[in-house]
């Protein structure tokens, strides 16, 4: 195995031998077999982290993290996935985009928000409402939020830079909603509302018929 130092400069030593292997110069120097190898080498862009928004766990009233794009996806990619409002005649909706953290113990961080706002009146709870997230090979992220039957949606851009200050989320979102009205939960793939880490309840045991008495 090669420590950290030695892998970035072998690293950066295929990456520019990749970017010159069809140039003359280069031929003049490597070996035909390297130069071909070289060439044959493709270069592909992934995701360094997860992707995803935040959405309240009915079980605990807290916002957890839930993941749309994992982290090492191929770049560009894009998913939508339905979730549901949390409140009847919830008016707006407010998509607050995380990603994961730099390692399994550290919390989330925030990129940006989306907020759909003038969604129709008398909605019922669990409403669908379907969140798209995109990633591009600039870094940038992409989110739409729509509600499908009036068509009210809401765009945005983030730019995703590692010299960009990025807040972590704050103890106070992670442990109450902050802004109930406003919020997603997860729905189940037949649009009914689902708790978050909940575990599935027991279907209810009949009760035993008593036995004829002789």
């Amino acid at each position: 195995s090669l420590s950290p130092d030695q892998s970035i400069a072998h690293g950066a030593a295929l990456y520019a031998g990749m970017l010159q292997a069809n140039r003359q110069q280069a031929k003049s120097v490597y070996d035909r077999r390297v130069s071909e190898r070289l060439r044959r080498v493709q270069q592909r862009s992934v995701s360094a982290r997860s992707l995803g928004i935040l959405v309240r766990d009915e079980q605990t009233g807290r916002r957890v993290p839930h993941y749309l794009i994992g982290a090492n996806s191929p770049l560009p990619a894009s998913v939508t996935s339905v979730f549901g409002t949390v409140v009847p005649n919830q008016r707006k909706v407010h998509v607050r985009i995380v990603e994961s953290g730099a390692g399994s113990d550290r919390p989330p961080t925030v990129l940006g928000d989306c907020t759909v706002s003038g969604l129709p009146a008398d909605l019922p709870e669990g409403s669908e409402i379907e969140v798209t997230l995109s990633y591009d090979h600039q870094a940038r992220v992409h989110v739409t939020a729509r509600e499908p039957l009036s068509g009210v949606l809401a765009e945005v851009e983030i730019l995703r830079a590692d010299n960009l200050q990025r807040g972590v989320v704050p103890e106070e979102s992670r442990v109450a909603a902050a802004e109930p009205v406003a919020e997603l939960k997860s729905v189940s793939a037949t649009g009914a509302a689902v708790e978050l880490g909940a575990a599935p309840k027991p279907e209810p045991k009949p009760e035993p018929k008593p036995e004829p008495k002789p």
